[in-house]
Order: C-alpha cells, then sequence, then structure tokens
C-alpha cells in the first residue's frame, strides 16, 4: 500500500495559516470578552458590598443612600472603584495569555520625534468627536430619544475639586490607559496594529455605557491608540486623555459658578477654538512628515484580512454577550440620567 502523501501547496497552507489565525483570535476574543463583562458587572458588586458595609456599621438604609450619593464620598468611592474594577480583570488576560505586562506594554518615554504634533493633533480630535457626538444626540432628540451624558453632583471647594480632578481626570487617565490602550490593544497587536486599535477603541466606546459618550470615546480611542503605538509609550496615552478629562473638570468647575449663558457658551465655544488651532499646530509641526505618521509599519505575521479578523473577534459568545450588556447599559441611561 502506497504511503499517502497530504497536498501542501501554497492555497492548504494558507488555509491552515488561516484556521489557526481564527482559533487564535477567537480565543483572546473570549478572554478579553470575559474581561470586559467583570469590568462591567464589578462596579454592581463593590456597591452592593459598600452598602452591605455601611449597614454593618450600623447606618441605616436611608444614611448608607445617602452617603452613598453625597458628592465627596461618591468622588473618593469613585477613584478607588475605578482602581479595583480595571486592575482586578486586567490580571485575566495576563494570566490566560499567559503574559507578562511588560512584554504587551511600553513604559518607555515616548518617542520625542511625533510626540508633541501627535498630543496636539488628537487634542484637536477630541473638537471633531464633539462635533459627532452633538450631531448624534441631537439626531437622537429629534426622534424623541432624550439622550444625555451623565451628570453629578460635584464637591464644592478646593478639597471637593482636588477629589474630583483625581476621580474624574488622573485615576481614569491612568487605569484606563494601562487597561485599554496597554493590556488590550498590546495583547492584540499580534494580529496587527490597526486590528488591536480598532477593537480597543470600540470597547472603549462601549465601556462608557450612554450613546452620548459612545461616539466621542470611541474616536478619541482610535486617536489615542494610535498616539501610543506611533510613540512606542502607555504615557503618551496616559498624557492625551489626562489633557482631555482635566480641562472638562476645570470647565465645569469654572462653568457652574456662573448660571450666564453667554459666559457659558463663550468659554465653550474658546476651548473648541483652541482645540482646533492645537490640531493645525500639530501639523504644522509635522513639517511634511504626515505621510510617515500615518504609517503604521504593520508585521505582516498574518494571512487572513482585516475583516475576517474583526468578523471573528466580534462574533465570539463572551463579546456578543458584552455587546448586548452595554446595548442594555445605554437603554438604561435614557431613564436614568
Amino acid at each position: 500500500m502506497e504511503n499517502f502523501q497530504p497536498n501542501l501547496d501554497g492555497l492548504d497552507l494558507d488555509y491552515i495559516k488561516i484556521k489557526h489565525e481564527e482559533r487564535t483570535v477567537k480565543r483572546s476574543a473570549n478572554i478579553v470578552g470575559i474581561t470586559f463583562l467583570i469590568l462591567m458587572v464589578l462596579p454592581f458588586f463593590l456597591t452592593t458590598m459598600l452598602t452591605s458595609l455601611l449597614r454593618a456599621l450600623g447606618l441605616s438604609a436611608q444614611e448608607a443612600a445617602g452617603l452613598l450619593t453625597d458628592p465627596m464620598f461618591l468622588m473618593v468611592t469613585q477613584t478607588f472603584t475605578s482602581i479595583l474594577m480595571f486592575i482586578l480583570p486586567l490580571g485575566v488576560i495576563l494570566y490566560s495569555e499567559h503574559l507578562k505586562l511588560t512584554q504587551i506594554v511600553s513604559f518607555k518615554k515616548p518617542k520625542k520625534e511625533f510626540l508633541l504634533p501627535i498630543i496636539l493633533m488628537c487634542i484637536g480630535v477630541t473638537a471633531f468627536a464633539n462635533i459627532i457626538a452633538n450631531v448624534l444626540t441631537g439626531l437622537f432628540n429629534a426622534v424623541g430619544i432624550p439622550v444625555s451624558p451623565p451628570v453629578f453632583d460635584t464637591p464644592k471647594g478646593v478639597l471637593g475639586f482636588m477629589a474630583t480632578f483625581l476621580a474624574i481626570a488622573v485615576t481614569p487617565a491612568l487605569v484606563e490607559e494601562f487597561a485599554l490602550r496597554g493590556v488590550v490593544q498590546g495583547s492584540l497587536r499580534r494580529y496587527g496594529k490597526g486590528f488591536a486599535i480598532s477593537v480597543s477603541a470600540i470597547l472603549f466606546g462601549m465601556m462608557h455605557g450612554n450613546l452620548t459618550q459612545l461616539p466621542f470615546a470611541f474616536i478619541l480611542g482610535i486617536a489615542i491608540g494610535f498616539a501610543v503605538i506611533k510613540t512606542d509609550s502607555i504615557w503618551t496615552g496616559v498624557i492625551i486623555h489626562l489633557i482631555n478629562n482635566g480641562v472638562s473638570v476645570i470647565i465645569d468647575a469654572i462653568t457652574t459658578k456662573t448660571d450666564n449663558i453667554q459666559i457659558i457658551g463663550f468659554i465653550n465655544s474658546l476651548y473648541f477654538a483652541l482645540c482646533i488651532l492645537a490640531f493645525f499646530v500639530g501639523f504644522y509641526l509635522l513639517k511634511g512628515r504626515t505621510k510617515e505618521l500615518l504609517e503604521l509599519d504593520e508585521e505582516k505575521t498574518y494571512t487572513s484580512s482585516f475583516s475576517l479578523r474583526m468578523k471573528w473577534f466580534f462574533s465570539t459568545p463572551a463579546i456578543m454577550v458584552s455587546i448586548a450588556v452595554s446595548a442594555l447599559e445605554c437603554i438604561l441611561a435614557l431613564f436614568i440620567y
């Protein structure tokens, strides 16, 4: 009996490679999806545990609820909650993928070549993202779907401002960047830089849980993800995120002190104009290196197309459940905020 010789021509090898890529992408997607589900569910468990702890300390249900809605207490607990809800799930990805943090996240100083121009241009992107978000908000409102970002009372005084800045600007800039642009984007870079940027940006948008912030976060996520890869440092993302959130906190602190619509409009218009100016200054500083900036220098270590990898990733059970939970959050947000 003659020995069977399998046909291993180029087409068969490509098929084998694609099937292998499909398995690895789907495995990574399920791990990321499970992590994302933990991230979304964890705040509810932490709030429940905190409420139970307050009750155990002798507070009544009404007193516990009042404390949990106190602006200062809310900012302090939000800081610790943000740290826990991102650090704990990160261990799932690192452990499941058998990775070390330093393997996928670059803590080096950002490359100076594009650092300032790309930061300025990303600040400008926030203005564009705001326009998109406002247009979509207007469209939703026009068809009878009132959407608005979550609004919380902030603590007063210098100490209150510091607590708010820490909770809304500093902490998210650190933990969200390490989570999304660090661990998630870093672990997916083996499937392509563009793929990793796109997936982390989509998850970043979904993570915000409301229709107003979702498009803004997605666009900003694309810009920050690109900036982190081009400067080869997570710190670039932290800086951009910190500037965006920090300026929002400062503007909110200023505008809440006045009911004058003209003054509020002037401040917002000035901020928008400065963002646009920052974009063009960054573009000018590139001095003709725009094409070089936009090149991702993809390492062709995969056979499948970008669209096929995206299809595999977002068709896995864990990711589909995550999308459903995020959609439910967006719907509930319509009635809460």
